[in-house]
């Protein structure tokens, strides 16, 4: 698998299924192993790693919503003189 296949899949996970993608991936590494497909399990952790990369990266609800409610940043404001 292509590394930039992997980041695709991965990203595609994380906007279906949000945090529940690395454990989703998981899964399926898991059902590949047990059916002997250790190149296809080997590939769902692969994507699995790459969720947790992707989870970490993007700001969570709460600071999403505390970045927008502080003021930070905006260009509507005033700037002190």
């Amino acid at each position: 698998m292509l590394d930039e296949d992997l980041w695709k899949l991965a990203h595609q996970l994380v906007a279906k299924h949000g945090v529940r993608a690395t454990s989703f991936a998981n899964h399926q590494a898991l059902k590949a192993e047990h059916d002997g497909a250790k190149d296809l399990s080997d590939a769902w952790r692969a994507i699995a790693a790459a969720t947790v990369e992707i989870l970490r990266s993007e700001p969570s609800d709460e600071e999403i919503a505390h970045s927008s409610s502080s003021g930070a940043g905006g260009e509507d404001e005033e700037t002190p003189r």
